[in-house]
């Protein structure tokens, strides 16, 4: 879950945090969006019961990240987030809001080996670099689902 800086002074990772362009395009692909089809969809379906939490942090503010080590003798590894968790029924209800609809969401088991709970404490970038998210969760949804409605409409 944490970013290392790599030679070239850029961060390398398999995987920072969960981005807020990820969460809501998943969300969007999983039938919130098909409000365009002939009959709308009425439901999600999420693993577990929606009590999952991850640490959203917006695409851009990760790309800063990266951008504000690229100068600079940065060595180490540096969480990138919030520090805030955020529950896969408030993904789904931010995004349901943002787009206009209101849909149930339908609760599947939980996958085996699932992690509960990610939240990461971004203090060290902050310390060393400088670095911390800036755009909030609600905002990031705003972003992301004005950027997929701009994104879906060019391939229609």
């Amino acid at each position: 879950m944490a970013g290392a800086v790599n030679a070239a002074g850029v961060l390398a990772s398999s995987k920072f945090t969960t981005s807020i362009h990820a969460a809501v395009w998943e969300m969007i692909l999983s039938k919130i969006w098909s409000l365009s089809a002939p009959v709308a969809t009425k439901s999600c379906t999420h693993t577990g019961d929606g009590s999952k939490t991850r640490d959203y942090v917006y695409i851009d503010d990760i790309v800063t990240a990266n951008l504000q080590v690229l100068d600079r003798e940065v060595c180490g590894v540096f969480n990138l987030g919030w520090g805030k968790e955020v529950t896969d029924l408030k993904v789904f209800h931010t995004v349901c809001e943002t787009i206009g609809t209101s849909i149930e969401p339908i609760f599947d088991q939980k996958r085996p080996g699932e992690i509960d709970r990610i939240c990461l404490d971004g203090r060290r970038a902050r310390d060393v670099f400088g670095w911390k998210a800036r755009v909030n969760f609600t905002e990031g949804v705003k972003r992301a689902v004005e950027y997929w409605k701009q994104q879906l409409s060019l391939t229609r």
